[in-house]
Order: structure tokens, then C-alpha cells, then sequence
């Protein structure tokens, strides 16, 4: 936890479709309390996807606080459009997204006038989390970063179904496996200390590097601290080539990462967890996922590497976080 001191001064963005249009909703009183605190508060809506990311990175150097409201997607957008800029605005984020992992990690509410309780209890005593982001490439991710099978379902499931249904349109639409059932083909994982995990690698199903414990929803990475300087490698051979078993095998392994209570590094011989602060990988048409969202960028590389930088985001959390 940090300490600041700094003149008082905010920028509001906030995503109005995220999580059935919630923000949207509470807007009168939202922008009613962050001008009692700031005395007065700009405000942008997103319109479609880049906006967030354009808004954060026109409000470093001007603002000390972006508060922003959204899900994981608008969340990894405000990181990307401040992670050049130091010092970077301190962020109070008020979730509203379908799984909001992010705000799990952190104990942030989805509540929203406890989540604005939260962000003006932490700008009245001056204080901040500092956590760990990722670079992967020339792009930043808050949490999770995945290549194979499944990673498609945050991004292809389409937003009307979530706002009707909620985290229940994620398993209905992991249930289309032909959509979300692909290949990978790593030629290499190469981390710090030059160890080559091609053996570990080869014939992989699905790739996680996770800086969260909690990913789509479920406790999977019991381990992670948020500002310990490493992330974790997760790989889930492919046991089979038919579509059905390769997609009970990925869910079996998730299964397990979620409910068995295990921490730190652990092989087996279909699944292993392996801590890392920088990794190189060599692969083929690998469908790459940031923070839940499609990474167009990524996609057209072979060639990816995954740094993890200490301490990079301020964020208001909860006391109990710390």
C-alpha cells in the first residue's frame, strides 16, 4: 500500500452496455457523489471498443484519477491506454461487468454505491494498491493472458445473452465446442532462467499465463499475490484429437485447478503450473486471448513474450485487500 499526495482532480469513463447497462442506470447519483468529492467530475461514455483505452490515455498528465465503470474488457482498456505513462493516474473502478475477475481479486463490490464508498474512503486517506501488470508484446493485460481451447468464449459470447442471462451464457456457450475447440501448435516456451519447456509444451490444448486467482468466474490460481513480480504458466495437454474428449479434458483440468487446494508449482502428466516472471513462445496460429478479450495484435505474431512488471497500476481497493 502507497501513500500520495496529490492535487484532487478525476476523469469518469464508463462502458453504458456492461453488465445490463447498470452505470447507465446510476449515473445521476454517480456523477452526484464523485462531484461532492472532486467538485467537479468529467465524464465520457464509450461508444464502441478503443474508446476507453483513447479516453485513459488523453486523461494521463491531466487527471490524477480515472474512476471508470465497466467489466474486465473496459478494465483492460483504461491499463493499455496508461501503462506508458508515469506516474500513471491512480484508477477507482466500480464494477459492472458479466464475471468482473478483476474485481474479485480486489474484494471490490459490484454494488455500486459501496463500490463509490470504497473509491472515496481510498481518495480521503490517500491511498492506493500497487499491483502487477503484464506485457505481452507491445500490449498489457491486468490478469490473464490464454492461447487454445476455450479462451474464445469471453469474446465470442455475444453481449445480449449476457445482459439477459448473466455467467450462465458463458457455459451455454462453451457447450458449442466446434466454436471453441482449437489447435495449438507451440513450438517453444523458453522463461528467465533459460529453462525450454518445449517437452512440457508439446502437444498442449490450452495455455494460461495468469496473474489473478480468479478467471472466468472460479478461484483457479490459488497463488497468486498481487504484487509478487511472477506470474503463473498453466498448461493442459491434449489427450485426445476427438473434439468431445479434448473439451472434458481442458474442463476436467480446469475443474481441478478450481476446487483442488493446491499452490505454487505442480506437474502432472496432463497438467502443470509453473511460476515465471518472463517467458518467450514460439507458436503457430495460436488464438490469443487478453484479459477475456480476442487480441487481434497477438494473432498475427509467432513470436510472443510475456514480461511481468512489478508494482505498474495504482488502484483504490477495499482496506481488507491490503
Amino acid at each position: 500500500m502507497i501513500i500520495y499526495n496529490s492535487p484532487s482532480n478525476a476523469i469518469f469513463i464508463y462502458n453504458p452496455v456492461a453488465g445490463r447497462g447498470r452505470i447507465k442506470k446510476r449515473l445521476g447519483l454517480i456523477i452526484i457523489r464523485l462531484n461532492k468529492r472532486f467538485g467537479k467530475v468529467d465524464v465520457k461514455e464509450t461508444s464502441k471498443k478503443g474508446d476507453a483505452l483513447e479516453f485513459a490515455k488523453e486523461a494521463c498528465g491531466r487527471y490524477e484519477y480515472i474512476i471508470f465503470g465497466g467489466g474486465d474488457g473496459t478494465f483492460n482498456e483504461i491499463v493499455n491506454g496508461i501503462a506508458c505513462y508515469k506516474p500513471s493516474p491512480i484508477l477507482g473502478y466500480i464494477p459492472s461487468g458479466t464475471t468482473c475477475d478483476i474485481a474479485s481479486n480486489f474484494k471490490l463490490p459490484r454494488n455500486i454505491l459501496r463500490a463509490l464508498e470504497i473509491i472515496e474512503n481510498g481518495i480521503a486517506s490517500k491511498k492506493a494498491l500497487e499491483i502487477d501488470a503484464l506485457k505481452i508484446n507491445e500490449v498489457y493485460a491486468v490478469y490473464a493472458v490464454g492461447a487454445g481451447s476455450l479462451v474464445s468464449i469471453g469474446y465470442k459470447t455475444c453481449q445480449n445473452k449476457k445482459n439477459r442471462i448473466g455467467r450462465l451464457a458463458y457455459f451455454l456457450g462453451a457447450l458449442n465446442i466446434n466454436k471453441h475447440i482449437k489447435g495449438l501448435d507451440i513450438e517453444s516456451i523458453e522463461l528467465k532462467d533459460n529453462t525450454n519447456m518445449a517437452s512440457a509444451s508439446k502437444g498442449a490444448s490450452l495455455l494460461l499465463v495468469l496473474n489473478s486467482k480468479h478467471v472466468a468466474g472460479a478461484k483457479i490460481n490459488r497463488g497468486y499475490k498481487h504484487d509478487s513480480g511472477s506470474a503463473q504458466l498453466i498448461l493442459v495437454k491434449k489427450t485426445s484429437n476427438n473434439k468431445i474428449r479434448k473439451f472434458l479434458s481442458v474442463a476436467s483440468a480446469l475443474m481441478f485447478l478450481r476446487f483442488a487446494k493446491i499452490e505454487g508449482d505442480f506437474y502432472t502428466k496432463n497438467l502443470s503450473r509453473t511460476t515465471t516472471s518472463n517467458l518467450k513462445i514460439k507458436t503457430q496460429n495460436a488464438n490469443w486471448s487478453i484479459d477475456g478479450e480476442k487480441s487481434k495484435t497477438l494473432n498475427k505474431s509467432n513470436n510472443i513474450e510475456i514480461k511481468v512488471l512489478p508494482k505498474h497500476i495504482r488502484l483504490i481497493v477495499g482496506e481488507n485487500t491490503a
